[in-house]
Order: structure tokens, then C-alpha cells, then sequence
């Protein structure tokens, strides 16, 4: 290889690392970067496979937090559902306390055994209120607390998830200064970060 090509060879692999890590984003019908690096030579399998493995936990970060945020809404919905269960149950047990307390207050005046009956009527009907009311609190209860449950366990798997996009992030980048260091042996790591950090597009999106 002679000098001009040589170098012609060494400024297209600068300029051609960002597009090919932007390609990793695009549809799947695209060659990724990992792709082409293999297509320039098996020199160049070592990077792909840490491109490779960092997309991969990327790819597995991005899924499980995508999951952990249905889970989240989920378990805010049957929380809030369990918490105004219990709200209407407590109401529904002191309503039906008061029609209790009110009505012995009268009773006792009956002269009939018809007069015997309504009264008992009547406090079957606030006894069979108030069972409702115990039952309904104990569901509302039991729901709020698994709503409460998976709210914190979603939030630690929407951690663990920025954890590992992260980290896939990192590798995937590695990979690409890697890369600009072997097409580009002369140039400064810190210079090839620098560029990498500020240089427009970005390889990677900067939110997830």
C-alpha cells in the first residue's frame, strides 16, 4: 500500500466509524457496526465482539426497562384501586356503626311479634352491611399492599436497567474510539475521546 492510499484508507475509517454505529440504531435491515468491521478484516473481530456484546446489553437494558415501566403503571393502578377501596369500605363500616348505635336506642319497644321481626329485620340488614364493609377493606387492603410491592419492585428493575444500558453504552463506545485508534494509530486516545464526546452526530442517543 502506497502512502497517498494508505492514508486515503486511514481518513475514510475516521470519518466512517460514527455513520457505522449509527447504522446499530437504524432498521434492522442495515448492516451493523459490528457487521462491517468484520467485513474489513478479522483483525478487526476483537472490537466487533465487545461492540457485539455491549448491543446485546443495551438491547437488554432497553427491554427490561420498557417492561419495568408497564409494571410501574400497573402497580400505581392497583394501588390507587386498593387505596379508594379501602376509603369506601372504612366509610361504609362507620355508616352502618352509627346505624347501629341508632337504632338500639329504640328498640325494645316492640308489642307485636310482627314488631319483633322488623326490628330484627333491621339489624340483620346493618349486620349484613357492616360484614360487607369488613370484607371490602380487607380486599382493598390486600390489593394497595401488592400495588405498593410491585411499585418498589419496578423501580429497582428500572435501576437495574440504566445500569445496564449504561454499560452497554460504554462498551459499544469503547469499541468505536478502539476502532479509530487502529485505522488511526497516531492520534492522541484523549483526542479520539474528545471527538467522540463532541463531534455531530452522536453515535449513540444521549437519553433512554
Amino acid at each position: 500500500m502506497n502512502t497517498t492510499s494508505g492514508k486515503q484508507w486511514i481518513t475514510k475509517g475516521i470519518l466512517l466509524a460514527p455513520a457505522l454505529l449509527l447504522g446499530a440504531c437504524a432498521s434492522s435491515g442495515q448492516a451493523r457496526f459490528s457487521d462491517n468491521l468484520r467485513a474489513e478484516g478479522s483483525h478487526m473481530n476483537g472490537i466487533a465482539e465487545r461492540w457485539e456484546e455491549g448491543h446485546e446489553q443495551m438491547s437488554k437494558g432497553e427491554k427490561m426497562r420498557d417492561q419495568a415501566r408497564d409494571d410501574l403503571k400497573e402497580s400505581e393502578a392497583a394501588m390507587r384501586k386498593g387505596d379508594s377501596r379501602v376509603n369506601t369500605a372504612r366509610a361504609q363500616i362507620e355508616g352502618q356503626q352509627s346505624a347501629y348505635r341508632a337504632a338500639v336506642r329504640v328498640l325494645g319497644g316492640a308489642s307485636t311479634p310482627k314488631d319483633v321481626r322488623k326490628e330484627a329485620d333491621k339489624l340483620e340488614d346493618i349486620a349484613s352491611r357492616w360484614e360487607d364493609g369488613l370484607e371490602m377493606l380487607g380486599d382493598g387492603t390486600e390489593l394497595a399492599e401488592e400495588g405498593r410491592a410491585g411499585i418498589r419492585e419496578a423501580e429497582l428493575k428500572m435501576a437495574e436497567s440504566g445500569r445496564l444500558i449504561e454499560s452497554g453504552r460504554q462498551k459499544m463506545q469503547a469499541s468505536e474510539l478502539a476502532y479509530r485508534a487502529t485505522v488511526n494509530p497516531h492520534e492522541p486516545a484523549a483526542k479520539a475521546q474528545r471527538r467522540d464526546v463532541s463531534d455531530a452526530p452522536r453515535p449513540l442517543p444521549a437519553q433512554y
